[in-house]
């Protein structure tokens, strides 16, 4: 049976009123957006959007240093609720046999909903890490390791639920060869979180049951509901 397309009338996205021109990357590419949309959801564009601001007036936001796919993905999620990615179903579509390009992809999406401040849009990107871990390729299944973890780490703050689940994923899933030998690629910051977790939570039978969605969504407060670590 086929998926019921109804929906209450409160979560009916607004699509009236002005819009607004976001300028992405350093070749100045357009993406045109409803105000009232974007304003509602993230509080950097509510700011950039305040009528003292240059951007206001002139209706435009220039974000020269992201990165037009990041952006443009970001856009199309506030009018659907969906994250639109290429999905790897082969080993041959991998250029690094130990990483997923979704990751990848998760992970500066994740770091932009940071910037931007939009914790709703930074909750659905860990729901879709999490689903993806849970699917496999030619029967192996991916986590998010050594270049996911640097672009969370240098994209957010200390006690990121994001943070957190990259630990986590380590401590509880992960296997030696998920740390190279080369010191200088790993992200020493998480080095140092995952030496404190692996010391707090060792290891249980249970481990896979530990990593849950609920573990990293952020309430209205801005906070990750539970921490795991201090």
């Amino acid at each position: 049976m086929a998926d019921d397309p109804r929906d209450s009338v409160e979560h009916a996205v607004q699509i009236t009123g002005d819009v607004v021109t976001i300028s992405v990357g350093l070749e100045a590419v357009t993406i045109i957006i409803h105000e009232d949309l974007i304003r509602s959801r993230s509080e950097f564009f509510k700011s950039a959007l305040n009528k003292a601001w240059q951007e206001a007036q002139e209706r435009r936001i220039n974000l020269p240093e992201d990165k037009l796919d990041i952006v443009r993905l970001y856009c199309q999620f506030l009018y659907s609720g969906r994250l639109y990615l290429e999905h790897t179903v082969s080993k041959a579509q991998l250029a690094d046999k130990e990483v997923l390009p979704e990751y990848l992809i998760l992970s500066e999406l994740y770091v932009f909903g940071e910037k931007i401040q939009d914790a709703v849009f930074r909750n659905s990107v860990i729901d879709a890490f999490l689903s993806r871990m849970e699917e496999s390729v030619d029967g192996t299944k991916y986590s998010p390791i050594t270049q996911s973890v640097d672009i969370i780490y240098r994209g957010t703050m200390a006690g990121s639920p994001a943070r957190r689940l990259m630990v986590d994923t380590h401590v509880w899933r992960g296997g030696p060869h998920w740390i190279t030998h080369e010191s200088a690629e790993n992200n020493q910051e998480f080095l140092m979180d995952l030496a404190r977790a692996m010391l707090i939570f060792p290891r249980a039978a249970e481990g896979e049951k530990a990593v849950q969605r609920s573990n990293y969504h952020e309430g209205e407060s801005g906070c990750g509901k539970r921490r795991r670590m201090e």
